[in-house]
């Protein structure tokens, strides 16, 4: 089987329409992509050739799960959970971390620390986040081989919206507490204002946002891509859910969040 190589990489995201200087929000799936020589590196490279020495390239490094239970946030040895791509980039040596636990995320280029900076500070994926940021200042999404339930900015929007189940704690954080490692190596528990929910049933977003023609498609190696701005995703969604604050709960009875988030929404009236 023929591999992928770099300059054929640059060549399809160039067509996706992702200009120099750009600021690309990534989420990824790299086996979508196909066989690609060099792998996750070589796909990492060619998107920052086409954003070139001025674009800054974020991808998230979120570590929630069983492998991150009970242990706290150390940026430095907490293993993304997002896809290979991400864990791959995290650890360049040009990549900065931001500090935060769960839903950290991790970027290469010249905006890279004013994007990322004070995360601990924020809400994880709310106001001020790095993606709320990226999205203040122009910033795209790309979707590569995978759909809006890995698009994060939706939960973004979800905490604009100011729904009233982000302020309740979750059956997997009762306390609201998580705990991260300093550089010091001492543990430090912060707590969390919002709660970052399901995101199972985000694909319900994508037919409003195609309808208001945000959305635009291209192929990149085998993976289909939608590419879009993230303040078209939070101006287009966010009134849909302060209108609708249960559509993006999913139907599964057996998640740990959505059941009791619409048990919420009817309680409140």
């Amino acid at each position: 089987m023929t591999k992928i190589i770099c300059e054929e990489l640059v060549a399809d995201i160039t067509a996706t329409g992702l200009k120099r200087g750009a600021i690309l929000v990534l989420h990824s799936s790299m086996k979508s992509i196909g066989m690609v020589e060099g792998g996750p590196n070589t796909v990492i490279d060619a998107f920052l050739k086409v954003l070139g020495p001025p674009g800054t390239l974020i991808v998230p490094t979120f570590t929630y799960g069983e492998k991150h239970k009970n242990r706290p946030f150390d940026p430095v040895s907490s293993e993304s959970v997002t896809g290979l791509l991400t864990e791959t980039l995290r650890h360049r040596s040009d990549a900065v971390r931001s500090i935060s636990p769960v839903h950290s995320v991790a970027a290469i280029g010249t905006r890279a620390l004013e994007l990322t900076r004070d995360h601990l500070y924020s809400t994880t994926l709310g106001r001020l986040s790095p993606l709320h940021r990226a999205a203040q200042n122009g910033g795209l999404i790309m979707l590569l081989g995978c759909s809006h339930t890995s698009n994060s900015t939706i939960h973004v929007a979800e905490s604009l919206a100011e729904l009233p189940f982000n302020f309740v704690p979750t059956s997997t954080k009762p306390s609201g507490r998580v705990a991260i490692r300093q550089q010091d190596g001492r543990v430090k528990e912060i707590q969390l204002t919002e709660f970052t929910g399901c995101s199972d049933a985000f694909f319900r977003a994508e037919k409003p946002l195609r309808e208001a023609g945000v959305i635009t498609g291209c192929n990149i190696g085998n993976a289909d891509v939608q590419l879009m701005t993230g303040a078209d995703v939070l101006e287009i969604l966010t009134p849909l859910l302060r209108k609708n604050p249960g559509w993006l709960l999913c139907d599964n009875s057996a998640c740990a969040y959505c059941p009791p988030r619409k048990t919420l929404l009817e309680q409140s009236g």
